[in-house]
């Protein structure tokens, strides 16, 4: 059988694989002659490749259908203390271009009008942070607030680290168009084509009575606002042991 010339492989003097053929291993270093073999050699059968997915960046996301919350309740609530002077100054917080009840009140926890929602985030709170592996962890809501925004408002990039070990957001009135934008940590080129392996935003679209919940780390934003009317609750969680 006729086994052609022989291939020259020049691979670097101090870099050695061993390669077998017919049950022998050959060693393979600088400048070793190896005859071809009777059909290619393909390195995809000689060294599987995949590409691995790293990191999840969970997001726990369900919809108060039945109101348990009591949203009308919580809309008067909401505009009352947006109503207030030093809330509807805009210029204040440098994360927020709306008015924000975060500065100037983020106890609306300990208020009878926030009950069914506390409850409501406290339940849920401890299925995600079960999934997230601390099924024995007691988790408290710390701070809660309010935002109102009108046509245009918008919310810059942002992440609640050093505030809390989650937080979470609740939707008490808003137009489908104005949702929530979740941004990978990494800055990365723009792709030609996105796909699951490049993309580095994730958006929700606005829903009343949808509540997410995501660990504090995780940055957010919203766009410009396009409805009239736009009220969420948002809140940081913070496990007992973190006091």
């Amino acid at each position: 059988m006729d086994i052609g010339s022989p291939a020259c492989f020049d691979v670097p003097e101090l870099f050695i694989i061993f390669l077998i053929f017919s049950g022998k291993i050959v060693p393979w270093n600088s400048g070793v002659l190896i005859y071809p073999l009777s059909r290619p050699l393909n390195i995809m059968q000689v060294a599987p490749m995949a590409i691995d997915v790293l990191f999840p960046r969970p997001v726990f996301q369900t919809v108060d259908e039945t109101d348990v919350c009591k949203r009308s309740r919580l809309r008067e609530a909401c505009l009352a203390i947006a109503d207030k002077p030093e809330v509807k100054d805009r210029s204040k917080n440098n994360f927020h271009r709306v008015s924000t009840s975060h500065l100037v009140d983020d106890h609306l926890h300990e208020s009878g009008a926030f009950a069914p929602l506390v409850d409501y985030v406290d339940k849920c709170s401890k299925v995600f942070l079960k999934s997230l592996g601390f099924p024995d962890s007691r988790i408290t809501i710390d701070q809660m607030w309010t935002n109102v925004g009108e046509k245009g408002d918008f919310v810059y990039p942002h992440t609640h680290i050093g505030e809390a070990f989650m937080a979470g957001v609740y939707y008490v009135s808003c137009d489908p168009r104005d949702g929530i934008t979740f941004h990978s940590d990494t800055d990365r080129t723009p792709p030609a084509e996105y796909n699951p392996l490049n993309y580095t935003t994730y958006y929700y679209d606005g829903q009343v009575g949808r509540l997410l919940l995501f660990r504090a780390e995780t940055e957010h934003s919203t766009f410009p606002q396009e409805g009239d009317e736009r009220i969420i609750v948002s809140f940081n969680l913070k496990l007992a042991e973190q006091g």
